[in-house]
């Protein structure tokens, strides 16, 4: 494309075919810089949701810490021989604080579901404007539908980028702060019986990121065999297509191509499936194991005479919650190793759409207030993988003020007369508006 002089703008086109769609390689993110990346975009879109989930770590916290520590409170007073009034008063008020905290993180919950849809329809619209902003080549790309239907259903619906975002960052935050102040009050007693929970947590959590790292290499393989499905079944069953269905006899045809992406996909959903049984497996094993050594360790300082009625009552719930706190971390980093995936996706995703945009556009300094002239000058225009020009040996002059009314049959190019029209028009700087 070049500037022709006098103020007229003209498109050369001995043989154009198609555009580049700019695939160069991009640069790959580490997990902890997506999820820093994202937190960060997160709350400069919407500080309040994330002081929500802040809100609701300290809630967690100390729901479990009130539940630990209520138990052993009341089997101290029973075998003290405190008065029922005074156990009614410590119930009351430890009691009263857990419905209340149990109150405040129902509420939490609630309104960052609430959040969270806004949010995320919010995003999704933001995708689809800069999905139409960008060039035609970047829309025509075969993979663009794929992605930008899995973007917005990830803002939409599943909410992957906003609520489950935040949920597993929480989970991680909140189990890794619990887990430090129980260790603080379970080392008192010996620090020997918390080395069974951290063996267990962290064989569990090398095979849940390893169980992450295959689901991240094939998502996108499985993705694309869930959408031939998807259209295979809408084709057999369809009003509209009904009638070239079986004009053309594609029933068997539907049929085998559908059976053949089922089995595809069944391979990876088997493979998919025992991978969990045999994260699951691990997980339940280890929990049984360094428990048992935990609760026995607890009845032999009873036995020793170490150890009264609450103070292995509250030792118990404090093993207990431990456990808990370590399942959570391999739970919430597993997650957050999923999430960073979907962030880089994301990032690569509009990567593609910035990246096309700046090599494709071409500045033509314009006159401000100076509308030119647009000549098409022996244009042939050939899409990629088509067998003959749509556009071939055109030549067009549209000058200022004139009405001009383009007809032709369906297929004759005028659909792509007008991208290409959009296209010249939309790449001057400043952009034209010519008009027609």
């Amino acid at each position: 494309m070049s500037k022709k002089k006098d103020g007229k703008t003209k498109i050369d086109g001995e043989q154009e075919t198609g555009a580049q769609n700019g695939t160069a390689p991009q640069e790959k993110h580490g997990t902890m810089e997506n999820l820093r990346y994202w937190l960060k975009a997160l709350y400069r879109e919407s500080p309040g949701f994330v002081w929500l989930y802040l809100a609701g770590i300290g809630a967690t916290i100390g729901i479990s810490l009130l539940g630990v520590y209520m138990p052993s409170v009341l089997v101290e007073d029973i075998t003290k021989g405190k008065s029922v009034e005074s156990i009614l008063e410590d119930l009351a008020i430890l009691g009263g604080g857990l419905v209340c905290l149990y109150l405040l993180n129902n509420w939490l919950e609630h309104t960052k579901t609430i959040y969270g849809s806004w949010l995320g329809q919010k995003q999704a619209l933001q995708t689809a404007k800069s999905s139409l902003e960008t060039s035609y080549d970047n829309i025509e790309r075969a993979d663009f539908p794929e992605e930008f239907w899995q973007m917005v259903n990830r803002h939409m619906w599943d909410m992957e980028y906003t609520t489950r975002f935040l949920g597993a960052f929480a989970s991680c935050a909140t189990a890794i702060i619990g887990m430090a102040l129980y260790t603080g009050m379970l080392s008192g007693l010996s620090v020997w019986i918390l080395l069974p929970v951290i063996a267990g947590t962290a064989l569990n959590y090398a095979v849940g990121i390893r169980c992450n790292k295959w689901d991240a290499a094939n998502r996108s393989k499985w993705m694309i065999l869930d959408y031939k499905m998807v259209y295979l079944s809408r084709s057999t069953s369809t009003y509209e297509a009904s009638k070239d269905v079986h004009l053309y006899w594609m029933p068997p045809w539907l049929r085998k191509k559908f059976n053949q992406e089922l089995k595809q996909r069944l391979h990876y959903t088997v493979r998919q499936q025992g991978n969990y049984f045999f994260s699951a497996a691990v997980n339940g094993f280890s929990q049984m194991a360094w428990e048992g050594a935990a609760y026995l360790y607890l009845i032999y300082l009873v036995c020793q005479g170490r150890l009264d009625a609450a103070g292995f009552v509250l030792y118990f719930g404090l093993v207990t919650g431990f456990a808990s706190w370590c399942g959570s971390i391999v739970q919430g980093m597993r997650q957050l190793h999923e999430k960073a995936s979907y962030v880089e996706e994301h990032r690569r995703f509009f990567a593609k759409l910035r990246r096309g945009r700046e090599q494709e556009k071409e500045t033509l300094a314009l006159k401000e207030g100076h509308i030119p002239e647009i000549t098409f000058v022996h244009v042939t225009f050939q899409y990629e993988g088509a067998e003959k020009p749509v556009i071939r040996d055109f030549n067009l002059t549209l000058r200022p003020g004139e009405n001009v009314a383009l007809v032709g049959l369906n297929g004759a190019g005028k659909t792509t007369f007008i991208k290409l029209l959009w296209y010249l028009l939309y790449y001057m700087n400043p952009p034209c508006r010519l008009p027609l």
